[in-house]
């Protein structure tokens, strides 16, 4: 099998069917779609296996540890990762990727359509890729030498920063998915929050704390 394609999911029942009709629209067939559904308490599960190979639940509320029980499920020789409210270009990416990805490379970037910014192309700088899995083909074998760890936010960043230096990597300056930025309701967004309110919460503690020259209202 040449690709396996992950997506964690987290109550997405109003979203996910885009991200899993424009797997199913693709022209290449040879691939599984891996579905893992993380605390989900709506019709995220039962929208999920209408369309994937395999349907995963877990109770992590972790998106890094979701995409993880994802890529060890995984069988293919590729692996690509998807958010739950996102969705790719045309039915030709897997087509496309099939050409690129090869043995001589561990990863394949790719460009992206990311909000008001519009076309975004694979490098984020001059000499960085962007710390994102999704923007990415991931060879299997390569990518399992590494874990997504548990934390609140910025798993990808970190298994990027682990697994992209040393790596042989091919960029494709052509733009193949469409990133949706913390919709309302994602795990990017309640995190970010929870992160906003127990920075308020520390503060606060910090203000009340004797011997503090802060003062609240």
């Amino acid at each position: 099998m040449k690709f396996s394609i992950i997506i964690p999911a987290y109550n997405s029942q109003d979203y996910i069917a885009n991200a899993l009709i424009s797997v199913k629209q693709q022209k290449f067939t040879d691939y599984e779609l891996i579905v893992v559904c993380d605390s989900c308490t709506d019709f995220t599960k039962a929208i999920a296996e209408q369309y994937a190979d395999k349907v995963i639940e877990v109770n992590y509320h972790n998106d890094g540890l979701s995409r993880q029980a994802g890529m060890d499920a995984a069988e293919g020789d590729w692996l690509l990762f998807m958010d739950d409210d996102d969705k790719w270009m045309h039915p030709y990416v897997l087509e496309f990727l099939n050409i690129h990805c090869v043995d001589d490379f561990d990863i394949v970037a790719f460009g992206f359509i990311f909000g008001r910014r519009g076309v975004v192309g694979p490098m984020m700088t001059v000499d960085s890729l962007w710390p994102n899995v999704w923007s990415k083909a991931w060879r299997a074998e390569y990518a399992k030498r590494f874990r997504f760890e548990n934390v609140p936010m910025e798993s990808d960043f970190r298994f990027c920063a682990a697994a992209i230096p040393g790596a042989r990597i091919s960029l494709v300056d052509a733009p193949l998915y469409i990133y949706n930025y913390m919709r309302k309701g994602s795990q990017t967004e309640l995190k970010a929050r929870r992160t906003s309110d127990e920075r308020e919460d520390i503060s606060r503690q910090s203000a009340m704390a004797p011997g503090s020259d802060h003062k609240t209202e």
